[in-house]
């Protein structure tokens, strides 16, 4: 037999190795260009836990200081509301088992559900809804102008000081309310919207807001309870109660950070979302391609948007075509995406949301027809400008904020574009007291930048100095009642009818321009790839219901 040497067994040992090696499947792994490839960070956590950024503002965790969002998240997930959105910007009942209008649409009627309690064990009762109200009324309340409340009966003597009674709310039982209205409109239920809060009768006296007790209004009747709460960061825990039981997110983590700072953690891992932040190119410039190997964005509207108001009495812009002209002579897209970057504002038609039920079908103008195309009608030109009657060149005044930062940004580019078509422009920056003058007319001006509130429904007066669209609204080109208007509306907002009516206003607001939209800046929210089910926009954030319930964790 021959013997078997020392390399005879390498040699075979070696060669087993190697079939091995050959034969036994692998698995497969993705081959990757990219050298910058990151795994995500945020796997290996607890499956039913969310850890959530918002923007860094003064007390934009708590649910009673003032802030620069409407309504905090923090208060969403811990008080319930009579009414809340639904991603249609449809009114969906929460506290309401049932609502009517009477009163031609003035007064809101509302029975309530008698299942929600604090913490406590204490039913929610309208004492605890009235309470509320009066606080947001209270002369000594710091939170935001809350506009739509501006409309509730006895509002403004009760915040002034000239009564202690406020007469927009009426209790009726402990689950019967009403709220009156000085006026029949479409936002009227909006006000209806804020969380109610456990507000008994004997925890603070008018005028004297500020003694409530913080924690006690932290013990909601809502979806969550607070375990941990500071003005940097709070803890909440899911109630273990029947209507919960379909919620996947037990424990919500919410931290107020600075952009720089929620995105640095997020990219390390340490935060499932950041929750509604404003676009702006510093911001954009942190969000790189490693960011979105493990992570997608959801963009909406933010609540302001600038635009280019009128004089009623300016020489030019009296005359609603050179309104349409000036609107027709202003490229705004390209003005603010030179100047500050692209994907940051977005350029709406009309102040309202693109997602709001009333511009559903989005809204188009037919008429281009430019300034210098209308002007040279009526003027002739002398050089670069048109001349008057008196042989002076045509010119208009120009007023704006001082301390409008994306204005002044785009200031150059504005002026161009109308000197561009033969009208001279003297610019003029105002401080906010002496720009609030110039919009009341005490002032002389032209035209004017400024800002207002992104709206659902554009049914407020256009300009009061304005007087040929004085009181133009939605209401103003209906044949039809207004409470059978409110009540199409509850029903189904894509009724014929309905669609009828946003199309006639759409249609006088291109014949007659009362102002320019000029664009709103984009919100985004980053948002961990393991988490999914998520649907934000100008209505609904991650305090919605529907979010909670559709939220999903992937490994």
């Amino acid at each position: 037999m021959k013997k078997i040497t020392k390399g005879n067994i390498v040699f075979i040992i070696l060669a087993f190795v190697f079939l091995s090696i050959y034969f036994i499947p692998k698995k497969e792994v993705a081959e990757r260009e990219d050298e910058n490839y990151v795994v995500n960070p945020r796997l290996l956590t607890n499956l039913d836990s969310l850890k959530i950024a918002v923007p860094k503002t003064n007390n934009n965790l708590s649910m009673l200081e003032k802030s620069e969002t409407d309504v905090s998240l923090l208060s969403r997930l811990v008080n319930p509301s009579l009414f809340y959105k639904d991603k249609s910007n449809n009114v969906k009942k929460e506290i309401a088992k049932d609502y009517w209008y009477e009163n031609e649409g003035k007064t809101i009627a509302i029975t309530l559900r008698d299942d929600f309690e604090f913490g406590n064990g204490k039913k929610l009762t309208t004492k605890n809804i009235l309470n509320t109200y009066k606080v947001l009324a209270d002369p000594s309340f710091n939170g935001n102008e809350f506009t739509l409340l501006e409309n509730l009966e006895g509002y403004y003597p009760y915040k002034v000081k000239l009564t202690k009674v406020f007469e927009g709310v009426e209790v009726l039982g402990d689950y019967y309310i009403k709220f009156h209205f000085k006026t029949a409109n479409l936002s009227n239920i909006n006000a209806l919207l804020y969380p109610i809060l456990n507000i008994d009768d004997d925890d603070y006296k008018y005028n004297e807001v500020y003694k409530i007790d913080r924690n006690k209004i932290l013990d909601g009747a809502g979806t969550y309870s607070v375990s941990h709460y500071n003005e940097k960061s709070v803890k909440l825990e899911l109630k273990n109660i029947p209507k919960n039981r379909d919620i996947r997110v037990k424990n919500i983590e919410i931290f107020s950070l600075n952009y720089i700072e929620a995105i640095e953690k997020f990219k390390k891992g340490e935060l499932d979302i950041l929750h509604k932040y404003a676009r702006t190119e510093n911001l954009d410039s942190y969000m790189d391609e490693r960011l979105f190997q493990f992570a997608k964005t959801i963009d909406n509207q933010s609540y302001n948007y600038h635009y280019i108001g009128f004089h009623k009495n300016s020489k030019i812009f009296n005359d609603e075509r050179n309104r349409l002209g000036l609107r027709n002579s202003i490229d705004i897209k390209k003005m603010v995406e030179s100047n500050i970057g692209k994907d940051i504002y977005t350029f709406p038609n009309i102040p309202v949301y693109e997602n709001s039920w009333f511009n559903k079908q989005g809204v188009e103008f037919n008429n281009t027809e430019k300034l210098e195309e209308i002007l040279s009608k009526k003027y002739k030109k002398q050089g670069k400008y048109f001349i008057d009657d008196k042989n002076k060149d045509l010119d208009i005044r120009l007023v704006y904020s001082k301390d409008d930062i994306f204005f002044k940004r785009i200031l150059d580019d504005f002026i161009k574009s109308i000197e561009d078509n033969g009208v001279k422009v003297k610019a003029q920056s105002l401080s906010t007291k002496d720009m609030y003058k110039a919009i009341s007319g005490k002032l002389d001006y032209d035209i004017y930048v400024s800002q207002r509130k992104m709206s659902e429904v554009p049914e407020y007066k256009y300009e009061e100095n304005y007087k040929e669209v004085e009181g133009y609204t939605i209401t103003s080109i209906m044949e039809d009642g207004f409470l059978y208007l409110l009540e199409k509306i509850k029903t189904n907002t894509d009724d014929p009818f309905i669609v009828q009516i946003s199309d006639r206003w759409k249609q006088s607001f291109e014949k007659t321009v009362p102002y320019v939209v000029l664009s709103t800046q984009n919100v985004t929210s980053i948002i961990n790839n393991r988490i999914e089910g998520i649907y934000l926009n100008e209505f609904v954030g991650l305090d919605n219901i529907e979010n909670l319930k559709n939220i999903k964790f992937e490994e």
